[in-house]
């Protein structure tokens, strides 16, 4: 069931357009229902995605080892609290200025990755001069989306599998096999977790913010 509503609340990203709001309940298996809130702003365009379980979860930690094209089918649900972290690559995705949640699969987030990628990619070679070690950096950049590539079409050379890991201090995140088998370890996040995880979100807000 989706919900339409439009509030009078300026957006924040024109200060001129009305914030329009719709939600909708969706029922993910072996997980629980969840409410995707969509904010959207009727003059400039600006967007903004949440995604909230219904029902009350306990701080979690989430880790899926990807070694195999099946593991690509993984069901991941990111809300706007929600830090993705995958070590192979040196990745880490935490909440912006706009918190950007969304229901996808593993192909699904490593396709996010690329989009990130290839835009940085894009300023190392149009903007070399903004980057002193952009050779190097363009060079990384491109084995980086190379090797994503060839675990997202289900290629796994040896010792080439990944770690993907999404922790959440509101417990509103998670990574779910919708098929009821294994392959996703649940850790609960400890209060000390918890409190650093949350400074964590709140200082990349703070930079995002000061970049602004």
């Amino acid at each position: 069931m989706e919900k339409d509503e439009s509030f009078r609340i300026l957006c924040p990203a024109c200060s001129e357009g009305e914030l329009r709001v719709t939600s909708e309940e969706m029922e993910i298996p072996h997980f629980g229902s969840v409410l995707i809130s969509t904010i959207k702003c009727s003059s400039c365009g600006f967007r903004s995605v949440d995604v909230i379980p219904v029902e009350t979860r306990p701080p979690s930690r989430y880790i899926a080892r990807i070694d195999d094209e099946k593991d690509l089918m993984l069901r991941v649900i990111r809300s706007g609290t929600g830090i993705l972290r995958i070590p192979e690559f040196g990745l880490r995705i935490s909440p912006g200025t706009v918190q950007e949640g969304y229901i996808s699969n593993v192909e699904g987030v490593l396709e996010r990755i690329t989009g990130i990628l290839e835009q940085i990619r894009n300023d190392l070679t149009n903007y070399p001069e903004e980057f002193p070690d952009s050779p190097i950096r363009l060079e990384n950049t491109n084995k980086l989306i190379e090797r994503i590539s060839d675990i997202r079409e289900g290629r796994f050379p040896e010792d080439s599998s990944i770690t993907l890991i999404l922790e959440d201090p509101m417990g509103n995140s998670a990574i779910v096999n919708e098929e009821g088998g294994g392959g996703v370890e649940k850790e609960l996040l400890g209060e000390k977790e918890v409190i650093d995880l949350t400074r964590e979100i709140h200082s990349d807000f703070d930079e995002k913010l000061k970049e602004d």
